[in-house]
């Protein structure tokens, strides 16, 4: 991954998952100085050279809510019901944790 931001200085808890047609997308913290944690997407061919899509994570943190903020530290996989992350809110999950499920067409 390279740094999108000129002034991020964190990325954090790399969740790659192995796509059926053989390609993969992660989820992942990504954070600078002055804002907090948000989650990343990227994807990869092979697993090696990833391209970021910060903007389609399918998450976004709302300072309105629980998350406050920041949201951070991704784990994703699939179940029956979809596939699913869960991740920290708050400042580093003082405000707990959250589960999101994909929603597809």
């Amino acid at each position: 991954l390279t740094f999108a931001h000129p002034e991020e200085v964190a990325i954090a808890r790399f969740c790659p998952l192995r796509e059926a047609d053989g390609s993969y997308k992660a989820w992942y913290s990504y954070r600078s100085n002055s804002w907090g944690y948000c989650i990343g997407h990227a994807t990869s061919p092979d697993g090696i050279g990833w391209t970021r899509h910060d903007d389609k994570a399918g998450i976004a943190c709302d300072p309105d809510s629980w998350e406050r903020s920041m949201i951070c530290y991704p784990y994703v996989l699939d179940t029956e019901v979809g596939r699913v992350m869960f991740y920290n809110g708050g400042r580093y999950s003082d405000a707990g944790f959250g589960v999101a499920i994909l929603e597809q067409d």
